[in-house]
């Protein structure tokens, strides 16, 4: 069984450096490698500015990431030939990427 790391190791010097002075600010967020997309709330389909939509906390943050990567292994399970991306989380905090504690998830 072939599993997806919990840190995207396909980071250059440059894209770091981008991530560091760009997420300072975000205590948590998740940049999924496939759609390309950040994120720092907890819910994708709210606005950001939703009272409903709280900031990731780290464990909201990494359950967010272990959702992102179970959706992945099940898309493609299910659609082994649909030449569709990889959708793999990295967990940000402070623009550092981390691994997540403890448990892998």
């Amino acid at each position: 069984m072939t599993t997806t790391p919990d840190t995207w190791t396909g980071y250059t010097p440059q894209d770091l450096a981008w991530y560091a002075e760009n997420l300072a600010d975000d205590e948590w967020a998740v940049h999924v490698v496939g759609p390309d997309e950040v994120h720092t709330h907890v819910n994708p389909d709210l606005d950001e500015d939703d009272p409903a939509n709280p900031l990731f906390t780290e464990a909201s943050a990494h359950a967010f990431a272990a959702k992102v990567r179970e959706f992945n292994a099940w898309y493609h399970a299910k659609w082994p030939n649909e030449d569709a991306p990889n959708l793999i989380p990295t967990v940000f905090h402070r623009g550092v990427p981390v691994e997540p504690a403890g448990d892998g998830t």
